[in-house]
């Protein structure tokens, strides 16, 4: 995820991205917010299908608001 979280950051291009179905975890996501902080191109963002808490969802609405 780290590898994931580096190319969301330098990549200011990306507007679709779908992560569905990876088994992602919420900690592990972590690091996919603190990228997107970087990242105001990405229009298209798919979750479904993984393992994200509402702690996670409050965390990515949050972002959504400032970004």
């Amino acid at each position: 995820m780290i590898k994931l979280s580096d190319a969301i950051k330098l990549n200011k291009t990306l507007v679709r991205l779908d992560l569905s179905n990876n088994a992602l975890k919420s900690p592990t996501m972590r690091f996919f917010l603190e990228a997107m902080l970087d990242n105001s191109t990405l229009a298209d963002l798919r979750l479904a299908g993984n393992f994200l808490d509402n702690e996670f969802a409050v965390d990515l609405a949050h972002l959504l608001e400032v970004n």
